[in-house]
């Protein structure tokens, strides 16, 4: 992941990778890259404010979220971002 981690080292391009993963609440979206609720929290209500991210149902005290179809499209042009810098440098 070294290589990616040089352009894509910002908590919110991790948030929206993992919620193109299947990823629905912050204690799921939480890592070892990502381990504050309250980073996670404010990039998902800015998500949600540029449209990207919507809360879709509560389960039990969190609430869960999903990629809009404009989440989708840049959530997904991020991964093959990250996952071609990945190729580049195993490569060298």
């Amino acid at each position: 992941m070294k290589g990616a981690n040089v352009i894509f080292r910002d908590v919110p391009m991790y948030v929206m990778i993992n919620l193109i993963s299947g990823k629905e609440t912050i204690n799921e979206l939480c890592s070892e890259r990502i381990s504050i609720h309250s980073n996670i929290h404010r990039y998902l209500k800015l998500f949600e404010k540029y449209g990207l991210v919507k809360r879709i149902r509560r389960d039990g005290r969190s609430w869960k979220f999903s990629l809009t179809e404009d989440g989708k499209e840049v959530a997904e042009l991020i991964k093959r971002i990250h996952d071609r810098l990945e190729q580049i440098y195993k490569s060298i």
